[in-house]
């Protein structure tokens, strides 16, 4: 079996007690999940020409069974829903599979 070691990361590190910026420099590529403040610090960690990928995560307001779709839908059409809307077609596959 061939290891990927090419996709491990070198270093991880914990923003809410450590600054980035002050320990990294010269990354060619930094996965970013925050956004605001620490997207703008994860750049000073690049080297010229790297690429800094911000892979942000949706905010979940409610999820909802097929069923409730109504409701769900009104949530989002009335502009109170405060983050995705999700709706759940099949609960037995998301609960490790289908019923047969």
């Amino acid at each position: 079996m061939a290891s990927n070691t090419a996709q491990v990361a070198d270093v991880v590190i914990d923003y809410s007690h450590e600054a980035v910026e002050r320990r990294l420099s010269g990354y060619g590529v930094v996965l970013e999940t925050l956004g605001g403040d620490v997207l703008h610090k994860s750049l000073g960690v690049l080297k010229p020409g790297g690429k800094l990928i911000s892979i942000i995560r949706p905010i979940i307001d409610q999820v909802s069974a097929f069923d409730e779709s109504p409701a769900a839908l009104a949530q989002v059409a009335s502009g109170r829903a405060r983050g995705k809307v999700v709706i759940r077609v099949a609960p037995d596959i998301a609960q490790g599979g289908a019923k047969g």
